[in-house]
């Protein structure tokens, strides 16, 4: 049975499939409000299933898995303020937000956000590809505010893991590491 309401993952970087959301590309476009009808519609669907499955099994915690491959390095307050809301209604209602990263993401934007303050301690995953980078801020004398870096600072995903951004690093040839 198709489900119309989802973005088409052929035609959208941004798609829901399953229990599975994929954040490929930027949220600040005009068909966002489609992929966060469709991360409602899922979330919902988990704490569905979540409550029946809880009668049976009271340990029982479904998992929402987001993978990130976002070229986004802006927080977009406006835009990305319903996707946090329904994370944070996930986690209210015990789902696991599991994080995936498969290419560079960057801290300061809202998908950094999401994966620094919203992903379940335990379920946060880096591809050997992927990695961390942000702009550090410094003081400029000149205009007494506090502005970004021009140059990135990237981390590694074995420094990622040092630092606590992850819990595991998923290595090309199978293996795994953890801390």
């Amino acid at each position: 049975m198709a489900n119309t309401k989802r973005p088409n993952p052929f035609t959208d970087k941004n798609y829901v499939q399953h229990d599975q959301i994929d954040v490929l590309g930027t949220i600040n476009y005009t068909e966002r409000y489609r992929f966060y009808n469709a991360v409602q519609e899922l979330i919902s669907q988990k704490i569905d299933m979540a409550q029946r499955m809880r009668k049976q099994h009271p340990d029982f915690q479904p998992i929402i898995r987001i993978n990130f491959a976002t070229p986004d390095t802006q927080e977009y307050k406006r835009q990305s303020e319903r996707f946090f809301n329904l994370l944070e209604w996930a986690r209210h209602s015990h789902l696991i937000i599991e994080t995936n990263i498969a290419g560079p993401i960057c801290l300061n934007s809202w998908a950094g956000k999401i994966v620094r303050d919203m992903a379940t301690p335990g379920y946060r995953h880096v591809l050997e590809d992927g990695y961390y980078f942000y702009y550090p801020e410094t003081y400029n004398p000149e205009t007494k505010k506090t502005q970004l870096v021009t140059n990135p600072v990237n981390i590694s995903p074995e420094k990622s893991l040092e630092m606590g951004l992850c819990d595991v690093i998923f290595l090309g040839d199978g293996r795994i590491k953890t801390r």
